[in-house]
This record gives C-alpha cells, structure tokens and sequence, in this order.
C-alpha cells in the first residue's frame, strides 16, 4: 500500500519538473539562476534546471532509486562546490553572484549546432573576491542547457 508520505514527495517531484525552466534562450540567464541556486545552497533548485530529458534519455528507469541514481554526479558536483566555496570564504554563509562568461576556445556561438560550449564564468564570493570556474552550457535547437555536472576548479583574480 502507498502512504502518505510516499505520494506527497512524488508530487512534490512532479511539480519541481513541470514547473521548472531547463532550456534558457539566453546563456547569462541559465547562469543566473544556476548560480543562485549555489548561492541558496538549493540543490533542488540545481536539479529542477538541469536537462532532465536529455541525461534520462535512453536510459531504462524502473524505480526512483534510478532516477537518483543518475542524477548523482550533478548532486554530488553541487555538494562539492558548496563546501569547497564554504572553505575558499571561511565561512559557511557565503554569497555567490554570477558576473559574466568567457567563451574558451572558440570566437563566437554557432546556435543551430548541438554543441557543448565550453566557459570560464566570472564569480563573486561575499563581494570580497573574484574567481573564475569552468562550466559547460549545451545548445540544442538554439537554447542552451546544462547536461554536465559542474567541474569544482576555481581562479582566483
């Protein structure tokens, strides 16, 4: 039998996916919002914007405990980078707030192609210092998405 418990999570999973934004037509907007979800320390939040489709697609799913499963690098990258930012600030109320990108490796971005584009993204920690942290962003069908878990490198400037 199905209890209470069990039907209440899986709406609440329900509605974090149907009412999540996982394509962006614009790349600051993605980062923006994936960058706050750093700065709320809400991994729900990472997890709502990620491609969801794309990372489950072809994959044979039959339980939660699946689904959790390949979500777990993403979750697993987003504790990391919390804690490893908690320790670069000295504290573990830090604040993020994303600044800009840089392209790597390439001039300008092509979006009729299905490409992962390569970035440094340009940080704020506390308003005290910058860094800049590597991230892939994938453009499908001209909007861009995040299919990578994140990378946890950091420069500071």
């Amino acid at each position: 039998m199905i209890n209470a418990k069990s039907i209440i999570i899986f709406l609440f999973l329900i509605s974090i996916r149907t009412f999540s934004q996982t394509h962006f037509t614009s790349i600051d907007s993605l980062l923006t919002k994936n960058f706050n979800s750093v700065n709320l320390k809400n991994s729900g939040l990472y997890t709502s914007i990620l491609n969801q489709s794309f990372i489950f697609r072809e994959k044979k799913l039959h339980t939660k405990k699946d689904s959790l499963q390949l979500l777990k690098p993403y979750t697993d990258a987003f504790t990391h980078l919390i804690s490893e930012l908690a320790d670069m600030a000295g504290t573990p109320d830090f604040t993020v707030n994303y600044e800009s990108f840089e392209l790597i490796g390439q001039k300008e971005i092509n979006l009729q192609s299905n490409d992962r584009i390569r970035l440094n993204v340009k940080l704020l920690i506390n308003t005290n210092f910058t860094i800049k942290m590597p991230f892939f962003v994938t453009i499908r069908q001209g909007k861009y998405a995040i299919e990578s878990p994140m990378i946890v490198m950091f420069q500071i400037e």
